[in-house]
């Protein structure tokens, strides 16, 4: 079982960017990876990148996996490439973003960083530099929340941020 975005994960494959944890029984999200297939069927090839179909959402990167955000709480995930690290990125990014804001969520491309009990969130388009500025207030000593991801919930108790890394 892992920990990521606050919840609890249970894969039959190892999550190399999240941490495990030793949770009993509790099961938030399932993913689940089928038999690596050595291509990528022909009906996908023109497939958009994100397709509502009758068992959920489908997350397709052409030629690298399909996955499909089902409303159980569980990604099931149709690999063709050999890279394992990529796949993962993918999911942990691109996927668990669709999963979230298939849930209500609202999820930005970003950072947050927590100073001095205040949650700042730096937001911007994907290589503009956000992972270094948030490196560099860690290194000053204040905790980094997320990464790459901020998702933020809303409730009666009012907007919540969902960590989605641990530095």
């Amino acid at each position: 079982k892992y920990r990521a975005f606050g919840l609890t994960t249970r894969s039959n494959f190892e999550l190399f960017s999240i941490p495990k944890t030793e949770v009993p029984d509790v099961c938030d999200l399932m993913i689940t990876k089928l038999a690596r297939l050595s291509n990528m069927p022909d009906e996908l090839a023109d497939s958009p990148i994100l397709t509502k179909t009758t068992e959920g959402v489908q997350y397709h990167v052409n030629n690298i996996a399909t996955f499909l955000i089902r409303e159980d709480n569980q990604i099931i995930i149709q690999q063709y490439a050999d890279q394992d690290a990529l796949v993962e990125c993918i999911l942990m990014k691109g996927v668990m973003s669709a999963y979230f804001t298939s849930k209500g969520y609202t999820v930005f491309n970003g950072a947050a960083v927590l100073i001095q009990s205040e949650v700042h969130l730096l937001l911007g388009g994907p290589g503009i530099g956000i992972s270094a500025v948030a490196a560099t207030f860690h290194k000053l000593g204040h905790s980094v929340l997320s990464d790459e991801v901020i998702v933020l919930k809303m409730d009666d108790n009012g907007l919540s941020l969902i960590p989605s890394l641990t530095y």
